[in-house]
């Protein structure tokens, strides 16, 4: 019998260690460290995937607008259009942490390999994060029932987005999960390299 496997939706890596001589730079470089090391379990399923490849992320993310840090106090999300290739342009929003939450607690029971694991919650997570397509809403707003009606709302709509997901070819549903993966982890090496108390005070 294949035991129970929760995934862990967090950083993988030793967390940076914060004494009374770390510096800020220190800090920044740690959490920027991380957010790399956070896909490499994924990568590592895919040795030479021209889909993964660094050159390919590269030119994608030297095409990508600057993130502001201060939406995410302001707003409570940071939002990114990203320019894949000519004809396609996908638009990603990051979760909040009940929505991480709520996705995390989906997968509790979910049996299978750790292929299989890592795919399924790429699907679901780029599905919940993934605002638009060309412009074009890719379906129902998962963020809109967070405050009123919580969890169970959140997942009926994380779940038509991510089987209307896994409808799409599969290369093309695949690539997105990457964009998404690529997305997060400049997120994180944002919000790792700024004082959110400085970049808010200057706003």
């Amino acid at each position: 019998m294949t035991d129970t496997v929760s995934p862990d939706l967090t950083l993988q890596g030793d967390p940076t260690e914060i004494t009374s001589e770390t510096s800020p730079d220190d800090v920044a470089a740690g959490s920027a460290a991380q957010a790399d090391d956070a896909l490499k379990s994924m990568d590592d399923l895919y040795m030479d995937d021209p889909l993964r490849s660094t050159l390919r992320r590269d030119k994608i993310e030297s095409e990508c607008e600057d993130m502001d840090v201060t939406d995410l106090l302001i707003k409570g999300y940071i939002e990114q259009d990203v320019p894949v290739r000519d004809g396609l342009v996908l638009a990603f929003r990051t979760l909040s942490g009940d929505q991480e939450q709520w996705l995390e607690h989906s997968f509790m029971d979910v049996r299978g390999t750790q292929r299989f694991l890592l795919n399924e919650l790429s699907y679901t997570r780029a599905a919940a994060a993934l605002v638009s397509i060309n412009g074009t809403s890719f379906g129902d707003d998962a963020g809109a029932p967070v405050a009123s009606s919580g969890s169970k709302a959140f997942m009926e709509i994380v779940d038509r987005r991510a089987k209307k997901l896994k409808s799409f070819p599969m290369i093309l549903a695949e690539d997105i999960t990457v964009q998404h993966a690529w997305f997060d982890a400049r997120v994180r090496k944002l919000v790792g390299g700024v004082d959110m108390e400085e970049a808010l005070g200057n706003t």
